[in-house]
């Protein structure tokens, strides 16, 4: 479990730094492993943790939204509906974009 854990956060990492380019991404993935670091074979599932933060922030606003949570500063301006909608209507592309982004990085 670590490893994957391990290789959920630099798949991450890497989008990040490497600014969702697959090239970029791959040469942070190599620099990794020839540091050291273990990338466990997870496949096109590499930017899980990408995923799981889109769905963590969406949680955020529906609890505002249902009044579970009362809404911080940034968010008090915002139409949470109109944004919870638009979250949900593209999350499917989102989890297909990252897949093809991992496997594009992964080569």
């Amino acid at each position: 479990m670590a490893c994957e854990s391990a290789t959920l956060e630099i798949g991450r990492a890497a989008a990040g730094f490497g600014a969702d380019d697959p090239a970029r991404i791959s040469r942070v993935l190599h620099e990794y492993v020839d540091s050291g670091g273990v990338l466990a074979p997870i496949g096109d599932s590499l930017f899980l943790r990408k995923v799981s933060l889109h769905l963590c922030h969406l949680a955020e606003r529906l609890d505002v939204e249902v009044g579970k949570e009362p809404a911080p500063g940034w968010m008090q301006s915002q139409n949470l509906a109109a944004l919870i909608s638009q979250d949900l209507q593209a999350f499917p592309q989102v989890v297909t974009d990252l897949r093809h982004l991992a496997s594009a990085s992964l080569g």
